[in-house]
């Protein structure tokens, strides 16, 4: 079983890691991922203006999919 390590990004946003794959949250919500094989994935749902720039701070350049919201918040159920 994988340990989870939560990492403090800045104020009101954190990435947790679970193995190889890593959540993006901003405030307490998942918004974003990255897979084992590197692979992103951003909410498609519009958040709000500081939410979008804790997702392009995290993203930092890198190729990204669009899924829905319910993509990313069933994988921390």
């Amino acid at each position: 079983m994988n340990s989870l390590h939560l990492t403090p990004l800045g104020a009101n946003n954190a990435e947790i890691r679970y193995g190889t794959n890593y959540v993006l949250f901003s405030y307490q919500t998942p918004v974003a991922y990255s897979d084992q094989n590197g692979n992103v994935y951003v909410t498609a749902k519009k958040w709000s203006n500081t939410t979008s720039k804790h997702i392009s701070k995290w993203v930092n350049g890198r190729n990204f999919t669009k899924v829905n919201q319910d993509v990313i918040d069933n994988l921390v159920k």
